[in-house]
């Protein structure tokens, strides 16, 4: 992907559309659009294939808004991302299928437990990309209404189970993160100790 964005780059600066001196920053930004377009394809390809196009969609609509904020754990290459991404949007749209999951029980179950993780742990930074104490107000803040948002519907549609255990399935996904995140941070926090000794 670093290729394709490297020779369209280089068009646009022997084009004079961009300036040399911010190709660098053209480069990062195509790489994340590329990649951000092969996600949101694939989520279509894993829905069509699976018959739960909407669902796909669904989850993903509704998991980016918290897990943009409350942060939580990341694979350490984009490919390893991509390849845990993958894999989490099969399972969830495979409990779906589950049918005990879909009552109205299981979905308040689901939904409150990542609910209550996401406002009790978020913000989770990454270990590479701090947080100063306002970020962490802003993004604890963004995170939390976010969760209230899709909890809410959540709610609002219960009598369509499928459509709330998706939903609730991205507050929990999320809760999931969070808490893959912390523990990720503190083995990191105490090998770095621990090798400087």
């Amino acid at each position: 992907m670093n290729n394709l964005s490297n020779k369209l780059v280089s068009i646009f600066i022997k084009n004079n559309i961009i300036d040399e001196k911010d190709k660098e920053i053209y480069i990062y930004g195509l790489n994340q659009g590329i990649i951000m377009i092969f996600n949101i394809i694939t989520v279509i390809i894993i829905g069509i294939i699976l018959n739960m196009l909407f669902l796909s969609l669904l989850f993903i609509i509704t998991y980016i808004p918290i897990r943009v904020y409350a942060g939580g754990f990341h694979c350490r290459t984009q490919t390893k991302c991509y390849i845990f991404s993958v894999i989490m949007q099969i399972c969830v749209l495979l409990l779906c299928k589950v049918h005990f999951l879909n009552e109205t029980i299981s979905i308040l179950t689901i939904s409150i437990t990542g609910s209550i993780i996401g406002f009790l742990l978020s913000p989770v930074e990454d270990i590479n990309k701090r947080l100063d104490d306002l970020e962490v107000k802003v993004y604890k803040k963004k995170a939390r209404t976010n969760i209230i948002i899709i909890q809410f519907l959540t709610l609002l549609t219960l009598k369509y189970s499928e459509y709330s255990l998706i939903m609730a399935l991205a507050i929990c996904c999320s809760g999931l993160m969070l808490i893959l995140g912390k523990i990720y941070n503190i083995i990191y926090t105490k090998k770095l100790i621990e090798s400087k000794q």
